[in-house]
């Protein structure tokens, strides 16, 4: 018999879509491969959650029974392995959202991370240590970690969450780290090598960022910080340079620690302040470490804001004001005039303002001391502004201290209208103007005692002290209605202790334009009439082996007094000006001492610049036991207002 076959040959319609059916199917089933595979790969070898069976899971820490443990390609329940931490390789660790565990025990090794989308707390045990690896710990939306659960036992129980490895803690759920517990309190304390972040509601005890590479603070949402002891926040950032930076940029942080000044800690890093807010550091007196950095990028950084009289900043590390405002003691209720509001403490501390301000003493009082008292000390101004009441430099050590101003503008005793005080306290190293202005009692209506600018060495150490003006202006006492001087020396170059003080100062380096190095002493003073007082407002005292000079180059100019008052005083056989170059005006006489010497040897000096009853004169020593010497061998001298003399 023959084979017969049928043959069915489907619609052309009916094929189309037989096609499309098993290109959907193939999708399909690759998309759940996919899926597979993330899940499989989104986990790792001795990751650990909480019991996933279970809808509501309360246990303990140590309950092996309610953990499950990924073994490469399945959760397992109740693994070999134990509880999360009782073996190293302990992975990432999630309380799963309906869980509630309880940390009853320290773990002997650390987890490598931790994820709280359930409830997380500590038992009644003080001293309960968590410690997590690099991954960090992230509390979700909904996820709450306390430092105890609803039994307290009316202890204060104190526990620490390290996180090491450069992990963070971020929180978007809710945490409390510092519960009332009848009258005492239960507290977490934060070792944080990482990041601080998250938008949730964060209940702070004590924080220390202790990290070895760069950390960010960047938390939102709710904040407080309850801790109440100095060191409430740490930071001591071991890492190196420049990865060892502490940038805040938390509004919500920098307001609630700055509630209670007074808690923070700078032990080491690089604390940046970088966030529109202003920190209250400290309403006492505060100190900044030999290893800290701390640098101001925006807003205000206030320490030592109280108005205590002996409440200031003790800098032993480095502050940097890039931007904003730092406040050191401006509250200040002290009246001496040796009171610190900032004080440079240790060897090698150093302050540098490029933009910004820096604000030194009240103000308002005109106290409080920059003083720069220990060896091999820095300050470098590039701009911005800095204010301070009275400027000590130098410490009478056996180490130079070197100030350098680039631009920018300093202030000096900028307010008060009278004093009797000292406002450059210049004790020996090296200032150094290539720009900016320094403006000296710009206020000053008048001096009723003491010199307003003081250059000498200290304590017997022959050390130099050296005033050099390369471009830029330093005025003393510029006020346009500056009316009186006491008899005293407005700008003095003097000596000190017993060893040899070599004070010098230069203005101008010959390489500007004429008058692009200026020193204006007292250049506003009003005349007396019909005779007006004697008064040495630039003057030098050294006498020979100690040593004063005065060096006047191409491009430097100094003005000596106004009105018709203003001698330049060579008081004895030290004391040396050099002429090369540039202008000098002298609103009165030129006084030569025992000994003195004089040189121009290029440029113009003008003595007796106004009109005067006075007599304005080069004067020279009447009974001179030592040579005195007025040397012009270039240049010119010009004395002259119709009552000058030469003789």
């Amino acid at each position: 018999m023959k084979n017969r076959y049928a043959f069915f040959e489907m619609p052309h319609t009916q094929k189309t879509q037989t096609k499309s059916f098993f290109a959907r199917t193939l999708i399909v089933l690759a998309c759940l491969a996919l899926s597979f595979a993330a899940q499989a790969n989104a986990q790792a070898v001795g990751d650990y959650r909480s019991n996933s069976s279970l809808p509501v899971a309360v246990f303990n820490w140590n309950d092996t029974n309610n953990w499950e443990r990924w073994n490469g390609s399945a959760w397992v329940l109740n693994p070999a392995e134990g509880y999360p931490g009782q073996i190293s390789g302990t992975g990432v660790v999630t309380i799963s959202n309906g869980a509630t565990v309880t940390i009853n025990i320290t773990p002997a090794n650390p987890i490598g991370g931790l994820v709280v989308d359930g409830t997380l707390y500590f038992d009644n045990t003080s001293g309960r240590v968590l410690t997590v690896g690099a991954n960090g710990v992230l509390v979700n939306a909904g996820g709450i970690f306390n430092a105890t659960g609803p039994t307290q036992d009316s202890g204060n129980d104190t526990y620490t969450l390290t996180i090491q490895g450069g992990g963070s803690f971020t929180n978007n759920g809710t945490i409390n780290f510092r519960r009332p517990d009848d009258t005492n309190f239960d507290v977490v304390n934060i070792n944080l090598s990482g990041n601080l972040s998250g938008s949730g509601t964060s209940t702070f005890n004590n924080i220390t960022f202790n990290g070895t590479n760069n950390q960010l603070i960047n938390i939102s949402g709710t904040v407080a910080i309850n801790g109440t002891a100095a060191g409430t926040i740490t930071f001591n950032n071991t890492g190196t340079a420049p990865n060892n930076q502490i940038t805040n940029q938390s509004v919500a942080f920098t307001n609630a620690i700055s509630v209670t000044p007074g808690r923070t800690t700078f032990t080491a890093g690089n604390y940046r302040h970088d966030v529109n807010a202003t920190y209250l550091v400290s309403n006492a007196s505060i100190t900044i470490g030999t290893n800290m950095t701390v640098t101001v990028l925006q807003d205000t950084m206030n320490f030592a804001h109280g108005n205590a009289s002996n409440y200031f900043l003790t800098l032993n590390g480095a502050l940097v004001v890039s931007g904003g405002t730092v406040n050191a003691g401006v509250n200040t209720n002290t009246t001496s005039e040796v009171a610190n509001s900032l004080n440079m403490a240790a060897v090698g501390a150093s302050i540098t303002l490029s933009n910004g301000t820096l604000n030194v003493g009240n103000t308002a009082t005109g106290y409080g001391n920059l003083r720069m008292s220990a060896d091999n000390q820095t300050i470098v101004i590039n701009g911005g502004t800095l204010r301070t009441e009275r400027w000590v430099i130098g410490s009478g050590g056996t180490d130079n201290h070197v100030v350098t101003i680039n631009g920018g503008l300093v202030r000096i005793l900028p307010t008060v209208t009278t004093t009797n005080r000292v406002g450059l306290r210049f004790v020996q190293g090296t200032l150094t103007m290539n720009g900016g202005v320094m403006r000296i009692g710009e206020s000053l209506t008048s001096i009723t005692g003491t010199n307003l600018v003081q250059l000498s060495t200290d304590s017997g150490v022959d050390q130099p002290c050296t005033f050099i003006i390369n471009d830029g202006s330093v005025i003393v006492a510029g006020n346009s209605s500056f009316t009186s001087v006491a008899n005293v020396n407005p700008f003095n170059l003097g000596t000190g202790g017993t060893g040899t003080a070599n004070v010098t100062l230069t203005v101008g380096d010959g390489s500007g334009a004429a008058n692009t190095a200026q020193l204006l002493i007292l250049p506003n003073l009003a005349p007396e009439l019909p005779t007006p007082a004697t008064r040495n407002i630039l003057d030098m005292d050294a006498a020979l082996p100690d040593v004063n000079q005065i060096t006047v180059n191409s491009d430097g100019y100094i003005k000596v007094g106004g009105g018709n008052i203003g001698n330049f005083r060579l008081n004895s056989t030290g004391c040396s000006v050099t002429m090369s170059g540039g202008t000098v005006d002298v609103t009165a006489s030129v006084q030569l001492g025992n000994g003195a010497t004089f040189t121009v040897s290029n440029g113009i000096l003008n003595i007796g610049t106004s009109t005067s009853d006075g007599t304005n004169t080069i004067n020279m020593p009447a009974n001179a036991t030592a040579v005195t010497r007025f040397i012009v061998s270039n240049g010119t001298v010009n004395v002259g207002d119709g009552n000058s003399s030469l003789g």
